[in-house]
């Protein structure tokens, strides 16, 4: 396989990783690489998501989180926007809330539901880790995402872990928090291969490993002063995740939502290593053997929506990371022949079904529905007790 010696060179990735970062710089990264936009008809153009509730349930009061990623509404990547069209369109309370003030948790108490789409960086995930777990563990409060959802959002190691405990086909990794066994690997590896940081995506964070020295000077790094990422604040530190290198292999994503699955091809950059979301997406029908293998994994790591990420080596589909969240710029997550549209899983078979759907709104409808059942159990247990 020819490798770009420009788009691989590493010192050109960390550039590039860093540049990235100036995505938190609100109005400066606006200027430099403007933000898709989306109009409010369009917004309206998806289906309507409705949600029905067991009969005799009050509906939930629901805190809304905004994300910070656009300015406004109009950024067609925010996640709030969707949340607050489906609470109007099915009545349901709500009202925004400011997770990131010292309040936060007497604002909480307001709310049955808290919702929020959480920043990709290692600092906002740590913060969002620690208050969801503690308003659903202390406080007894709904949140989307779940703990045990964020738990894993972002963290290969941890998504490892589930991959091999759950027995999910999944691409050759190693990892390590041993130097000396990390040494070893390094001297038995088919080369090249590729080194990734626990949080990382968009491919930053990713590198070819192509010799034994390179392998080396990296692990001496890694165990000893830490390996420099693209958050400057956070190092590679005691852990190596290394994984086998697999050339021209075709990247496929599959978003599972309830019942409802989407689906589309991604095309690397000419010469990059790299399969991930940084390619142009192509969309064609999605093979029905990917759908299955997505919709086993998204049972067993009970998610209510989850992005799985393929890699399709010869007839085998590999999985190489999932995703709590991912970027939704459209209500066309799956096209077949240009038309819109969703796979439903139905008496056993996935049956294609045209229209425009936001991924947001079929899972908040997921999470509503999960909420009410889990109130009718808890009256139900209590007049159970009573009687």
């Amino acid at each position: 396989m020819q490798i770009s010696k420009w788009t691989n060179n590493k010192y050109y990735l960390r550039l590039r990783d860093y540049a990235s970062q100036i995505d938190c710089l609100g109005a400066l990264y606006d200027v430099l690489k403007p933000r898709s936009k989306i109009k409010v008809e369009e917004l309206d153009s998806a289906e309507r998501v409705p949600v029905a509730l067991p009969l005799g349930t009050k509906k939930p009061r629901v805190g809304v989180v905004k994300d910070t990623r656009g300015r406004n509404r109009e950024d067609a990547r925010l996640y709030w926007p969707k949340f607050v069209r489906f609470l109007s369109y099915n009545h349901i309370p709500f009202d925004f809330i400011d997770v990131h003030g010292s309040d936060w948790a007497s604002q909480a108490v307001n709310f049955d539901i808290i919702l929020w789409k959480p920043e990709t960086s290692p600092a906002a995930i740590e913060a969002y880790r620690t208050k969801i777990y503690f308003l659903e563990h202390y406080k007894h409060t709904w949140c989307f995402p779940a703990y045990r959802d964020i738990w894993c959002y972002e963290d290969k190691i941890r998504q490892y872990y589930l991959f091999v405990y759950y027995n999910v086909p999944c691409i050759d990794t190693f990892v390590s928090h041993n130097y000396e066994e990390a040494l070893a690997y390094i001297e038995r590896a088919r080369y090249p291969f590729v080194s990734k940081i626990v949080f990382s995506s968009g491919s930053r964070g990713v590198e070819l490993i192509r010799t034994r020295t390179e392998a080396r000077r990296i692990a001496r790094r890694i165990f000893g002063v830490g390996y420099a990422t693209h958050w400057p604040y956070a190092f590679q530190k005691d852990y190596c995740y290394f994984q086998r290198f697999i050339p021209h292999a075709e990247d496929l994503r599959i978003i599972c939502v309830g019942d409802n699955y989407f689906g589309y091809y991604i095309k690397v950059p000419p010469g990059d290593f790299r399969a991930s979301s940084i390619g142009t997406k192509e969309f064609q029908d999605v093979p029905r053997a990917a759908l299955t293998l997505a919709r086993s994994v998204q049972h067993k790591l009970g998610a209510k929506l989850l992005a799985v990420d393929f890699l399709k080596e010869g007839e085998s589909y590999l999985v190489s990371e999932v995703h709590s969240f991912m970027r939704l710029d459209s209500a066309r997550q799956l096209r077949i022949n240009d038309v819109p549209g969703r796979y439903r899983w139905q008496a056993g078979n996935f049956i294609f079904e045209k229209g425009n759907y936001w991924v947001q709104e079929l899972a908040l409808a997921e999470a509503v529905r999960e909420w009410a059942i889990d109130k009718r159990e808890e009256q139900t247990a209590k007049i159970d007790t009573r009687g």
